[in-house]
C-alpha cells in the first residue's frame, strides 16, 4: 500500500469518527427552566453524552408543590405550587396579638369617652357563637389581651377575679386570682366586652361589643376574622376540663368480649 494511499485512508477515517460528536454538540437543546437547569440533546449517542455540557442544579426553596409543563417550544417550565409564607410559631403568635389589638382600636373607635366617668370596663370570656357554655383558651385569651389593650390606652379597668384572700400552697406558691366565686357588679355604669366566635375551616370569626351594664345597650361592635394558624388551633383545641384519671379492670380477652347475659347452660358449664 503506497504512502499515499494510506494518508488518505488515514483521513477518511477521522472524519468518519469524529462526525458523530461534532453533530451531538451542534443538536439543538432543551432547557429546563426553574427547579432543575440541564442542557441535554434531543437525540445523541449515549457514547458521547459524557461530553455533553451541564450547567448546574438549582436549589429550589419553599416550594412545597408545583408541575412541569411545556413551553411550546420543545422546553419545559416549572410551575410553582400555592406555598404559604415561612412563618414560626413565634411569627403565628405576634399575629393573634396584633388581631386583638385591632380589636381594641375598632371598640374604642369614636367612643364617647364620658361613659368612662365613674365606671369601669369588665372585659369577660369570649364564648362559642353556637353554645354560651362553652369557651377555649383562645375566648379566655381575647379577654386578657383586651385587658391590657384597654389599660395602655387609660381605659379604666377593673379586675373582678380577686378573691378575698391570697392562698398559699406548698410548693406551688400565692395565689389571689380565682374563678370560684360570682362576682357581682356593683356600678351599673360599668361596661362589660363580650363577644363570640365562630370557627369554620381555615378561619375563625369573632365579634365584640361593649354592653352598658344598667340597660345592656350595645355601645360599640367590632369584627375581626383570624386565620387558623396552628397556634390557634391549639388554642381552640383547649375547650375545658382535661380528662381525669380512672381505673379499669383488665381481664383475660375471653371474660372481656363475651356476651354478660349467656346463662350457665350457655357457658357449657356442667350441672348436676
Amino acid at each position: 500500500m503506497s504512502n499515499a494511499f494510506r494518508g488518505v485512508l488515514i483521513a477518511l477515517m477521522v472524519i468518519t469518527v469524529g462526525v458523530p460528536k461534532v453533530w451531538a454538540e451542534q443538536q439543538p437543546q432543551k432547557k429546563v427552566y426553574g427547579a432543575v437547569e440541564s442542557m441535554v440533546p434531543e437525540s445523541a449517542d449515549a457514547a458521547y453524552m459524557e461530553d455533553t455540557p451541564l450547567t448546574s442544579v438549582t436549589t429550589v426553596i419553599n416550594y412545597d408543590s408545583g408541575v412541569m409543563l411545556p413551553d411550546g417550544t420543545g422546553g419545559m417550565l416549572w410551575r410553582k405550587g400555592a406555598t404559604r409564607p415561612d412563618l414560626t410559631a413565634g411569627d403565628d403568635a405576634r399575629e393573634v396579638k396584633l388581631k386583638v389589638r385591632e380589636l381594641a382600636n375598632q371598640l374604642l373607635c369614636n367612643l364617647d369617652w364620658e361613659v368612662f366617668k365613674n365606671a369601669s370596663i369588665l372585659p369577660v370570656t369570649f364564648v362559642e357563637q353556637d353554645n354560651f357554655e362553652r369557651s377555649s383558651g383562645f375566648g379566655r385569651y381575647i379577654a386578657e389581651s383586651l385587658i391590657y389593650e384597654f389599660n395602655q390606652r387609660n381605659v379604666p379597668v377593673k379586675e373582678y377575679r380577686i378573691g378575698n384572700e391570697i392562698l398559699g400552697r406548698k410548693g406551688e406558691g400565692e395565689f389571689m386570682l380565682t374563678r370560684n366565686h360570682r362576682t357581682y357588679v356593683k356600678n351599673r355604669r360599668s361596661l362589660a366586652v363580650v363577644g363570640t366566635y365562630y370557627q369554620v375551616k381555615g378561619n375563625v370569626f369573632v365579634n365584640a361589643r361593649i354592653v352598658r351594664v344598667s340597660d345592656n345597650a350595645v355601645l360599640r361592635t367590632a369584627q375581626l376574622v383570624f386565620q387558623q394558624t396552628d397556634v390557634i388551633r391549639r388554642m381552640l383545641a383547649d375547650t375545658g376540663p382535661k380528662l381525669s384519671s380512672g381505673y379499669v379492670s383488665m381481664r383475660d380477652f375471653t371474660t372481656m368480649t363475651r356476651a354478660n347475659d349467656l346463662t350457665a347452660i350457655d357457658l357449657g358449664e356442667d350441672l348436676h
